[in-house]
């Protein structure tokens, strides 16, 4: 799997066992009418592309995304190709309304989309939250917020589904390969731009302005402002392998300060607050 700066733990952990300071504490009330409080052992992802990113605390065939529970992350997605994941002590409440759930965090954040966790209780039922009316966290463990370098951030628009915007201290390509597994190695914060036939690397979170756009085909265009400069447009490069292994798809991914992580594909800007 992929090794990210603080976030990403190389490796997708086996089952471990848990202390009960590491316990996550969940109050359910599902569309069948169940209501119940239950311990939680292990978190996944099901049927989502998030299971490619097992270092992000989510996981399709395994328990967690980390060394303990408290690595794992509460999974939502926004749209078909939008994900977002958050610390379970950052979730306040989910609550389904209008055949929508809505995500709202103790950092203020609120989001209409569908949760696409499911998570196992010390009793070995499976609930798949997606089925709730409603989920309040009673107890979990924090972890320690990551630190961006000299406070560097920058605003994350998105554009077509999903109109919202989220304050990142990094931005990540992550490339997949095409037997299924994320590329070992292959997240990075850099990027090729071709430019008159020029190709030329940069990094995503250096610029005062940087957005990508789908053109026709299967072309994006990157624009890029920084300083006093003037604006300079080309076409991204998308790698087609890492080492000797090919690329199938590929996804990007913008942390937060807080933990809190963004998943996408599609056309984005980053800017200057």
């Amino acid at each position: 799997m992929i090794r990210i700066a603080a976030l990403a733990i190389a490796a997708i952990s086996v089952f471990v066992e848990y202390s009960p300071a590491q316990e996550l504490l969940l109050k359910l009330k599902t569309k069948l009418g169940v209501e119940t409080e239950v311990e939680v052992t292990s978190v996944t992802a099901p049927d989502t592309p998030l299971f490619w990113f097992g270092s992000m605390g989510v996981s399709r065939k395994f328990t967690t995304g980390g060394n303990t529970l408290k690595d794992t992350n509460f999974a939502f997605r926004l749209d078909k190709q939008t994900y977002f994941l958050a610390p379970w002590p950052l979730i306040q409440s989910l609550d389904s309304q209008d055949k929508w759930q809505h995500l709202t965090l103790t950092n203020g954040i609120r989001l209409k989309g569908e949760a696409v966790t499911q998570v196992v209780t010390t009793d070995t039922k499976k609930y798949q939250l997606q089925s709730l009316n409603q989920m309040r966290v009673v107890r979990a463990e924090k972890r320690e917020p990551v630190k961006s370098k000299a406070g560097v951030t920058r605003t994350l628009r998105l554009h077509g589904l999903v109109q919202e915007k989220f304050e990142v201290s990094s931005v990540y390509f992550y490339p997949k390969y095409l037997n299924g597994d994320v590329a070992l190695g292959g997240a990075t914060q850099s990027f090729k731009v071709s430019i008159a036939g020029e190709e030329l690397q940069g990094n995503f979170i250096d610029f005062d302005k940087l957005s990508l756009t789908q053109m026709k085909g299967k072309e994006w265009q990157l624009r890029l402002q920084t300083g006093g400069a003037g604006e300079k447009t080309g076409t991204f490069v998308i790698p087609t392998r890492v080492g000797e292994t090919f690329i199938a798809d590929w996804f990007m991914a913008g942390m937060m300060p807080d933990n809190c992580i963004i998943v996408f594909k599609g056309d984005f800007e980053l800017s200057k607050r």
